[in-house]
């Protein structure tokens, strides 16, 4: 199930290394050693949201404060 983590739009950042903008976003509250899948939202200006982005996965360390980027898969 999908679930909303966030309830203000995540402003993006130009990345100077080219490549389009670049997105962050803090969880907290998470689990130690799972997987987590988040998507984004394209929203411009005009406020007409597009579709969804590819999901990008994380999964946390045992000490539940790190997160290892994984291959992101969905369940379709």
């Amino acid at each position: 199930p999908w679930t909303q983590v966030n309830t203000e739009m995540i402003p993006s950042v130009f990345s100077p290394a080219g490549g389009g903008a670049v997105y962050e976003y803090t969880d907290t509250g998470m689990d130690k050693k799972a997987t987590y899948f988040y998507w984004l939202q394209d929203v411009p200006a005009n406020g007409k949201a597009s579709g969804w982005s590819d999901p990008v996965g994380v999964t946390t360390t045992g000490k539940g404060r790190l997160l290892e980027p994984v291959e992101a898969t969905t369940t379709e």
